[in-house]
């Protein structure tokens, strides 16, 4: 079982996924046209699960449970930047 402090990192390492996945699509050349913000949690959550093990190192047999925090704080975070923003609602597609 990783220790607290590593299970935190993993969280905040999908946190910050998720900030910048999200402040990236803000830009339209980034985004492209079949962007839709509604898949913004799924895409964070994707991209902490691919790239987690490179921040947050851990023995071969903790690698899914840090996968699986990271995804999920990622997928929250994107969640509560959508709530927050509101921009499904305003945002032009």
């Amino acid at each position: 079982m990783p220790s607290k402090g590593v299970l935190r990192k993993a969280e905040n390492y999908g946190c910050a996924v998720a900030v910048s996945l999200f402040a990236a699509m803000l830009n339209p050349q980034r985004r492209g046209q079949n962007w839709d913000w509604a898949n913004l949690p799924k895409e964070a959550g994707e991209d902490a699960e691919a790239t987690v093990l490179l921040s947050v190192c851990v023995p071969p047999r903790d690698e899914s449970k840090i996968k699986r925090v990271a995804v999920e704080a990622a997928r929250r975070e994107a969640e509560r930047l959508l709530k927050r923003s509101d921009i499904l609602a305003w945002w032009p597609n």
